[in-house]
């Protein structure tokens, strides 16, 4: 999955590149420093709303069942939302802004997959069943949790921690030399110029080679 588009050559044989264009070092620290605090606010988000279901559900009082039924829809409804759509967006400038790309490494396609099931799930999954449970509890007084909410809940964190995990880890990338293709313009053009060419007549190799270039110089 090389993210190279074009190669050609300049006059002096040195080849370039069009690359994705990537972020320089200052530009990119506080992106990451960004992506770091929105997706750590988002895992957070989901752990607490684990604690607040298990709790609702385990606990022996109906006004503390409800108070934190209404803070986990309070969670999924403003808090979640806002943390998921930074952490993508932040995410994908990451990907396509740096050498890791979007679909380069599996480990980073892996993260992309897991954040947006994350946000299925809590979309399609979490916010309903809590919506019915409180319409529920509403009309029965004691009803229980939807039977949906608890394995929901728990997935979420599961992903997300997993997404970390990859982050942290890195599975699937051989840290290798990257072949000449794949080295910025610079780089090989700056190779290119330090070779000493075949026709160069103080050309040699070993300490011979070196003092005929001194003499030549110093003459």
């Amino acid at each position: 999955m090389d993210r190279t588009l074009a190669a050609d050559r300049r006059p002096g044989g040195a080849p370039t590149t069009t690359r994705t264009p990537h972020l320089r070092l200052r530009a990119r620290k506080p992106l990451l420093v960004a992506h770091l605090i929105v997706s750590g606010t988002w895992l957070g988000a989901v752990v607490a709303n684990l604690f607040l279901g298990i709790s609702a559900a385990t606990t022996g009082r109906e006004e503390l069942a409800d108070a934190y039924y209404a803070v986990m829809a309070r969670l999924v409804n403003n808090l979640m939302p806002a943390a998921a759509i930074a952490t993508l967006a932040t995410g994908l400038l990451l990907a396509l802004t740096t050498k890791w790309g979007l679909l380069r490494h599996y480990w980073v396609l892996a993260k992309l997959v897991l954040g947006l099931g994350t946000v299925v799930v809590g979309v399609t999954a979490i916010d309903g069943a809590i919506q019915d449970t409180i319409a529920a509890r509403a009309t029965a007084g004691s009803a229980t949790a939807n039977d949906l909410l608890l394995p929901a809940i728990a997935a979420t964190p599961t992903m997300l921690a997993t997404a970390t995990g990859l982050a942290i880890a890195k599975p699937w990338y051989a840290n290798h030399a990257p072949s000449a293709a794949e080295r910025p313009a610079w780089d090989v053009s700056r190779r290119s110029e330090m070779r000493p060419s075949r026709s160069d007549p103080h050309r040699g190799s070993g300490r011979l080679g070196r003092a005929g270039t001194a003499r030549c110089r110093h003459g």
